[in-house]
């Protein structure tokens, strides 16, 4: 366009127009979707469970009301109970280890991200649950339960026979990915000492 002739109206129009289609295609690419496979809601008025690359510890479970004493059940501390009562996004391990301790965590799965439900990225995540508490540990069984636990939570809340047909896609696969996991090696505490006569 070195010309200096200005562009015809058409070609302007035109021009504009692809521009605005490229930003919407950009746009829908960055919607992130829920376990459903919909549209991912707010976990509560502000906060978003969105995944994060850079998030080491995938705050990404939308927790309805955060339980009194969360943190410090899940060896964080105590910085939970002025939040005690309120939406928040905690983390996949904290998640797997509060409940693996027969505690209820009332979560909102049209605010958790598709993401926690895939394969290799959510494994390496409920796996923490030993590593990131005080706790000694999550071998494969444990994150088994704690996948078949939400699984199970956000089929009972699922909004329609089609939501509920993505997530248990999405479920079936991952715990078919869990049930793979090799079994944890015994500890020292699973030793069996023979007794002396």
């Amino acid at each position: 366009m070195a010309t200096g002739k200005p562009l015809s109206a058409a070609l302007q129009l035109s021009l504009f127009l692809s521009m605005v289609l490229a930003c919407l295609a950009i746009a829908a690419q960055a919607v992130e979707n829920n376990v459903y496979g919909e549209p991912l809601a707010s976990c509560g008025s502000s906060k978003e469970c969105t995944y994060h690359a850079s998030d080491s510890g995938a705050h990404e479970i939308c927790v309805t009301k955060l339980p009194n004493g969360f943190s410090a059940a899940t060896g964080q501390g105590h910085w939970s109970d002025a939040d005690a009562g309120k939406p928040w996004c905690i983390c996949i391990w904290a998640y797997s280890n509060y409940i693996l301790q027969k505690k209820d965590l009332p979560v909102d799965c049209k605010a958790i991200p598709s993401k926690v439900l895939e394969e290799r990225y959510s494994l390496d995540k409920f796996a923490q649950c030993g590593q990131m508490s005080s706790t000694n540990g999550c071998g494969p069984e444990d994150i088994r339960r704690s996948i078949h636990k939400i699984c199970n939570q956000c089929s009972s809340t699922a909004p329609s026979s089609a939501a509920k047909s993505a997530l248990e896609d999405k479920c079936k696969a991952i715990e078919n990915a869990a049930s793979s996991a090799p079994p944890a090696p015994p500890t020292a505490s699973d030793a069996v000492v023979p007794e002396l006569d």
